[in-house]
Protein backbone atom coordinates (compact mmCIF):
# COMPACT_ATOMS: atom_id res chain seq x y z
CA UNK A 1 0.00 0.00 0.00
CA UNK A 2 0.97 3.50 -0.88
CA UNK A 3 0.19 6.50 1.00
CA UNK A 4 0.44 9.56 -0.69
CA UNK A 5 -1.66 13.14 -0.73
CA UNK A 6 -5.09 12.85 -3.21
CA UNK A 7 -8.12 17.87 -9.34
CA UNK A 8 -8.19 16.36 -12.54
CA UNK A 9 -10.90 14.59 -14.77
CA UNK A 10 -10.08 11.08 -15.89
CA UNK A 11 -12.61 10.50 -18.49
CA UNK A 12 -13.68 7.34 -19.53
CA UNK A 13 -11.71 4.32 -19.54
CA UNK A 14 -12.49 1.09 -21.12
CA UNK A 15 -8.58 0.28 -21.77
CA UNK A 16 -6.92 -3.38 -21.38
CA UNK A 17 -4.57 -2.99 -18.42
CA UNK A 18 -1.57 -5.27 -17.91
CA UNK A 19 -1.31 -7.26 -14.74
CA UNK A 20 0.26 -5.89 -11.91
CA UNK A 21 1.87 -7.91 -9.31
CA UNK A 22 0.77 -4.67 -6.71
CA UNK A 23 -1.66 -2.23 -6.36
CA UNK A 24 -1.87 1.52 -6.44
CA UNK A 25 -3.40 3.10 -3.52
CA UNK A 26 -4.15 6.71 -3.17
CA UNK A 27 -5.06 7.90 0.51
CA UNK A 28 -6.86 11.38 0.64
CA UNK A 29 -4.92 13.78 3.08
CA UNK A 30 -7.28 14.53 6.76
CA UNK A 31 -7.00 18.43 5.27
CA UNK A 32 -7.74 17.45 1.67
CA UNK A 33 -11.75 18.03 0.96
CA UNK A 34 -13.11 14.76 0.09
CA UNK A 35 -15.39 16.33 -2.55
CA UNK A 36 -13.03 16.67 -4.75
CA UNK A 37 -11.87 13.18 -4.74
CA UNK A 38 -14.54 11.17 -6.40
CA UNK A 39 -15.56 8.37 -8.99
CA UNK A 40 -18.18 9.00 -11.43
CA UNK A 41 -19.90 5.98 -12.42
CA UNK A 42 -21.22 5.22 -15.85
CA UNK A 43 -25.05 5.08 -14.23
CA UNK A 44 -24.45 8.35 -13.04
CA UNK A 45 -23.67 7.98 -9.50
CA UNK A 46 -20.84 9.50 -7.91
CA UNK A 47 -18.97 8.08 -4.97
CA UNK A 48 -17.11 10.20 -2.94
CA UNK A 49 -13.51 8.64 -1.52
CA UNK A 50 -11.31 8.81 1.29
CA UNK A 51 -9.10 6.18 -0.22
CA UNK A 52 -8.45 4.75 -3.60
CA UNK A 53 -6.94 1.31 -4.99
CA UNK A 54 -6.20 0.33 -8.02
CA UNK A 55 -5.64 -3.40 -8.42
CA UNK A 56 -4.07 -4.07 -12.29
CA UNK A 57 -4.60 -7.95 -11.88
CA UNK A 58 -9.18 -7.72 -11.44
CA UNK A 59 -8.78 -3.95 -13.08
CA UNK A 60 -11.24 -2.76 -10.57
CA UNK A 61 -10.48 0.13 -8.15
CA UNK A 62 -11.25 -0.71 -4.20
CA UNK A 63 -12.61 2.76 -2.61
CA UNK A 64 -12.83 3.54 0.57
CA UNK A 65 -16.08 5.68 1.29
CA UNK A 66 -17.42 7.39 5.21
CA UNK A 67 -19.44 4.68 4.97
CA UNK A 68 -17.91 1.30 3.71
CA UNK A 69 -14.93 -0.31 1.15
CA UNK A 70 -16.44 -0.77 -2.38
CA UNK A 71 -14.89 -2.66 -5.09
CA UNK A 72 -15.63 -0.91 -8.65
CA UNK A 73 -14.58 -2.32 -11.94
CA UNK A 74 -12.98 -0.05 -14.22
CA UNK A 75 -15.86 -1.16 -17.10
CA UNK A 76 -18.55 0.40 -14.68
CA UNK A 77 -16.00 4.27 -14.21
CA UNK A 78 -16.51 7.11 -16.45
CA UNK A 79 -14.08 9.35 -14.92
CA UNK A 80 -11.93 10.05 -11.69
CA UNK A 81 -11.70 13.60 -10.27
CA UNK A 82 -7.76 12.88 -8.36
CA UNK A 83 -6.31 15.89 -6.37
CA UNK A 84 -2.86 17.13 -7.49
CA UNK A 85 0.05 15.58 -6.37
CA UNK A 86 2.30 17.77 -4.04
CA UNK A 87 5.50 17.50 -6.24
CA UNK A 88 3.78 17.99 -9.61
CA UNK A 89 3.67 21.86 -9.93
CA UNK A 90 7.18 22.02 -8.86
CA UNK A 91 8.29 19.47 -11.56
CA UNK A 92 6.44 20.92 -14.37
CA UNK A 93 7.98 24.20 -13.81
CA UNK A 94 11.56 22.14 -13.55
CA UNK A 95 10.67 20.92 -16.89
CA UNK A 96 9.53 24.91 -17.71
CA UNK A 97 12.92 26.06 -16.77
CA UNK A 98 15.03 23.41 -18.17
CA UNK A 99 15.74 21.17 -15.08
CA UNK A 100 15.06 17.89 -16.78
CA UNK A 101 17.21 16.09 -15.26
CA UNK A 102 16.24 17.08 -12.02
CA UNK A 103 12.76 16.80 -12.67
CA UNK A 104 12.79 13.34 -13.92
CA UNK A 105 12.85 11.25 -10.92
CA UNK A 106 10.59 13.06 -9.45
CA UNK A 107 7.69 12.34 -12.64
CA UNK A 108 8.88 9.01 -12.50
CA UNK A 109 7.51 8.89 -9.02
CA UNK A 110 4.32 10.29 -9.27
CA UNK A 111 3.51 8.21 -12.69
CA UNK A 112 4.29 5.17 -10.69
CA UNK A 113 2.38 6.24 -7.41
CA UNK A 114 -0.45 7.38 -9.80
CA UNK A 115 -1.20 4.04 -12.17
CA UNK A 116 -4.46 4.61 -13.48
CA UNK A 117 -5.32 7.45 -10.63
CA UNK A 118 -5.18 10.43 -13.94
CA UNK A 119 -1.97 11.86 -12.76
CA UNK A 120 0.27 9.26 -14.28
CA UNK A 121 -0.80 10.42 -17.81
CA UNK A 122 -0.07 13.90 -17.20
CA UNK A 123 3.77 12.80 -15.42
CA UNK A 124 4.20 10.58 -18.36
CA UNK A 125 3.69 13.81 -20.95
CA UNK A 126 6.09 15.82 -18.91
CA UNK A 127 8.66 12.80 -18.43
CA UNK A 128 8.45 13.08 -22.60
CA UNK A 129 9.18 16.68 -22.48
CA UNK A 130 12.20 16.30 -20.27
CA UNK A 131 13.80 13.05 -22.31
CA UNK A 132 13.15 15.03 -25.30
CA UNK A 133 14.85 17.93 -24.56
CA UNK A 134 18.18 15.67 -23.93
CA UNK A 135 17.23 14.03 -27.03
CA UNK A 136 16.66 10.88 -25.51
CA UNK A 137 13.50 10.25 -28.07
CA UNK A 138 13.72 6.44 -26.45
CA UNK A 139 13.08 7.02 -23.27
CA UNK A 140 10.81 9.33 -23.75
CA UNK A 141 8.51 6.97 -26.02
CA UNK A 142 8.74 4.40 -23.60
CA UNK A 143 7.73 6.56 -20.22
CA UNK A 144 4.19 7.52 -22.54
CA UNK A 145 3.40 4.11 -24.06
CA UNK A 146 3.34 2.67 -20.58
CA UNK A 147 0.56 4.79 -19.91
CA UNK A 148 -0.82 4.76 -23.65
CA UNK A 149 -0.69 0.99 -23.17
CA UNK A 150 -3.80 0.85 -20.69
CA UNK A 151 -5.88 4.09 -22.15
CA UNK A 152 -7.71 5.22 -25.30
CA UNK A 153 -6.51 8.23 -26.93
CA UNK A 154 -9.02 10.73 -25.63
CA UNK A 155 -8.28 9.96 -21.91
CA UNK A 156 -5.05 11.29 -22.55
CA UNK A 157 -3.94 14.36 -22.27
CA UNK A 158 -3.06 16.25 -25.55
CA UNK A 159 0.04 17.63 -24.63
CA UNK A 160 1.25 13.76 -23.80
CA UNK A 161 0.03 12.66 -26.92
CA UNK A 162 2.19 15.55 -28.62
CA UNK A 163 5.36 14.35 -26.49
CA UNK A 164 4.59 11.32 -27.91
CA UNK A 165 4.38 12.21 -31.64
CA UNK A 166 7.62 14.02 -31.01
CA UNK A 167 9.53 11.59 -29.78
CA UNK A 168 8.07 9.23 -32.71
CA UNK A 169 9.28 11.70 -35.32
CA UNK A 170 12.60 11.66 -33.27
CA UNK A 171 13.24 7.85 -33.42
CA UNK A 172 12.02 7.89 -37.05
CA UNK A 173 9.43 4.98 -36.22
CA UNK A 174 7.20 6.70 -39.46
CA UNK A 175 5.03 3.65 -39.18
CA UNK A 176 3.87 4.12 -35.89
CA UNK A 177 3.86 7.93 -35.92
CA UNK A 178 1.43 7.51 -38.73
CA UNK A 179 -1.00 4.79 -36.79
CA UNK A 180 -0.63 7.44 -33.64
CA UNK A 181 -1.60 10.24 -35.85
CA UNK A 182 -4.83 8.11 -37.56
CA UNK A 183 -5.93 7.07 -34.52
CA UNK A 184 -6.37 10.83 -32.73
CA UNK A 185 -8.22 11.82 -35.50
CA UNK A 186 -10.31 8.97 -35.68
CA UNK A 187 -10.77 8.60 -31.95
CA UNK A 188 -9.96 11.85 -30.00
CA UNK A 189 -11.67 14.68 -29.12
CA UNK A 190 -11.18 17.71 -31.60
CA UNK A 191 -8.58 19.56 -30.06
CA UNK A 192 -6.80 16.28 -30.41
CA UNK A 193 -8.08 15.10 -33.83
CA UNK A 194 -6.64 18.73 -34.83
CA UNK A 195 -3.37 18.88 -33.41
CA UNK A 196 -3.00 15.32 -35.22
CA UNK A 197 -4.36 16.89 -38.48
CA UNK A 198 -1.14 19.46 -38.13
CA UNK A 199 1.78 17.21 -37.29
CA UNK A 200 0.79 14.70 -39.62
CA UNK A 201 0.40 17.70 -42.47
CA UNK A 202 3.86 18.95 -41.39
CA UNK A 203 5.02 14.98 -42.20
CA UNK A 204 3.52 14.83 -45.37
CA UNK A 205 5.31 18.41 -46.35
CA UNK A 206 8.76 17.29 -45.07
CA UNK A 207 8.14 14.02 -46.95
CA UNK A 208 7.49 16.00 -50.11
CA UNK A 209 3.83 14.76 -50.11
CA UNK A 210 2.42 18.28 -50.49
CA UNK A 211 -1.04 17.13 -52.03
CA UNK A 212 -1.51 15.40 -48.92
CA UNK A 213 -0.32 17.91 -46.59
CA UNK A 214 -2.65 20.76 -48.39
CA UNK A 215 -5.89 18.39 -48.24
CA UNK A 216 -5.08 17.91 -44.34
CA UNK A 217 -4.42 21.88 -43.98
CA UNK A 218 -7.78 22.14 -45.56
CA UNK A 219 -9.31 20.05 -43.74
CA UNK A 220 -8.16 22.42 -40.27
CA UNK A 221 -9.10 25.48 -41.91
CA UNK A 222 -12.36 24.35 -42.70
CA UNK A 223 -13.68 21.56 -40.47
CA UNK A 224 -12.46 23.21 -37.54
CA UNK A 225 -13.01 26.61 -38.02
CA UNK A 226 -14.01 26.98 -34.08
CA UNK A 227 -10.39 25.99 -32.98
CA UNK A 228 -8.59 29.12 -33.58
CA UNK A 229 -5.40 27.53 -31.67
CA UNK A 230 -4.81 25.74 -34.77
CA UNK A 231 -6.28 27.41 -37.34
CA UNK A 232 -3.07 30.35 -38.00
CA UNK A 233 -0.35 27.28 -38.36
CA UNK A 234 -3.17 25.76 -40.54
CA UNK A 235 -3.69 28.55 -42.96
CA UNK A 236 -0.29 29.09 -43.13
CA UNK A 237 0.57 25.48 -44.03
CA UNK A 238 -2.38 25.40 -46.52
CA UNK A 239 -0.86 28.67 -48.16
CA UNK A 240 2.21 27.45 -48.18
CA UNK A 241 1.54 23.83 -49.80
CA UNK A 242 -1.43 24.96 -52.49
CA UNK A 243 1.22 27.55 -53.52
CA UNK A 244 3.51 24.84 -54.24
CA UNK A 245 0.88 23.27 -55.91
CA UNK A 246 -0.36 26.52 -58.03
CA UNK A 247 -3.31 26.71 -56.58
CA UNK A 248 -5.04 29.68 -56.92
CA UNK A 249 -6.67 29.26 -53.49
CA UNK A 250 -3.22 29.96 -52.21
CA UNK A 251 -4.00 33.72 -52.18
CA UNK A 252 -7.43 33.36 -50.06
CA UNK A 253 -5.69 31.38 -47.61
CA UNK A 254 -2.85 33.99 -46.71
CA UNK A 255 -5.38 36.66 -46.90
CA UNK A 256 -7.46 34.50 -43.90
CA UNK A 257 -4.50 34.18 -41.96
CA UNK A 258 -3.65 37.97 -42.41
CA UNK A 259 -6.76 39.23 -41.88
CA UNK A 260 -8.07 36.82 -38.52
CA UNK A 261 -4.89 36.85 -37.00
CA UNK A 262 -2.67 39.53 -37.92
CA UNK A 263 0.08 39.11 -35.08
CA UNK A 264 0.57 35.40 -35.48
CA UNK A 265 4.32 34.37 -36.45
CA UNK A 266 2.61 32.71 -39.39
CA UNK A 267 0.75 35.52 -40.56
CA UNK A 268 4.00 38.11 -40.29
CA UNK A 269 6.04 35.49 -42.00
CA UNK A 270 3.28 35.24 -44.76
CA UNK A 271 3.21 39.19 -45.45
CA UNK A 272 6.41 39.73 -46.36
CA UNK A 273 5.70 37.58 -49.17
Amino acid sequence: MKKIPAVLSFRRVRQSVAPAAFATVLLVAASTTCAANRVFLVNGNVLAFQSIEWRGVSKEYRITTAQSVLPVALKDVDHLEVDRPADFDKAAKMVEAGQNAAAIPILKAIADKYEMLVWDAQAAGLLGRAYIAQKDYSRAADAIETVLKRSKPDTVPLATLRAYWEALAGLKRNEDLRKALDAAIGHGTRPTAAQAYLVRAGVEKAAGKTEEAAADYLKIVLLFDNLTEVQAEALAGAAETLEALQDPRAQEMRTRLIKEFPSSPFAVKQAAK
